[in-house]
């Protein structure tokens, strides 16, 4: 038993939720402090289908399996490492293909190009492929893996991605709506009837299969 399991069974469980809470803050703040940004267009919703809370959890798994390694004797404030190893994933999740694949890059000098850094939260980096009808780097990747065209890459992309949303019909919906060049979560209930707010949950539920779709891509290429 480590360091970090014998400080955890110590604790009550207020106290450890107290720990949890004040460490997801911190993720949170960290985000800001380091001009991390997302394609998935939120603060809470992360790349891989990471969360906050997730990001905040897995610190916690890594520290008591040993992978990263906490030694009281040397970094006695075990909030403090906690916080380290936070800023670590952080870093990977912002600098790991799972945040820089499957995006459109907008041409230079163009309009999209001036506003990528300053989206709304009604904006959708994460399905920016699927309304804008674009080759992104993986669809480039397979295209030129395969030696086909990149419309055919795109196409096999669209059918994992509704394989995926199978039995999820707000999810196929939206996808459909998407690809007829509706964007905006109003436009998209409007098309689809389907409840705004429904809509909204429904968008996580889609970037999750973006990123299931994006792992199997990454892995027959690779």
């Amino acid at each position: 038993m480590n360091d970090a399991h014998k400080l955890i069974e110590r604790m009550s469980r207020d106290e450890f939720d107290r720990l949890v809470l004040h460490l997801g803050r911190y993720a949170m703040q960290a985000q800001a402090t380091h001009g991390y940004t997302w394609r998935t267009g939120s603060k809470e919703e992360l790349p891989g289908g990471e969360t906050v809370e997730t990001v905040v959890y897995l610190a916690i798994e890594k520290t008591l399996t040993g992978e990263r390694r906490w030694d009281m004797g040397k970094d006695p404030d075990f909030k403090k490492y906690l916080m380290d190893v936070i800023d670590s994933l952080l870093y990977h999740l912002a600098t790991g293909k799972d945040n820089t694949m499957l995006t459109a890059e907008p041409q230079p000098g163009s309009d999209d190009e001036k506003n990528w850094h300053t989206r709304s939260p009604e904006s959708q980096p994460e399905t920016d492929w699927l309304v804008r009808q674009a080759a992104t780097p993986e669809i480039e990747l397979l295209a030129r893996e395969e030696g086909q065209g990149e419309q055919r890459a795109r196409d096999k992309a669209i059918k994992m991605l509704l394989e995926e949303a199978e039995g999820d019909d707000e999810v196929t919906h939206i996808i459909q709506a998407m690809l007829d060049g509706y964007e905006k979560s109003s436009e998209i209930a409007a098309a689809t009837g389907i409840d705004i707010k429904d809509v909204y949950k429904a968008t996580k539920r889609l970037n999750r299969k973006i990123a299931a779709v994006r792992k199997r891509l990454i892995e027959e290429v690779t």
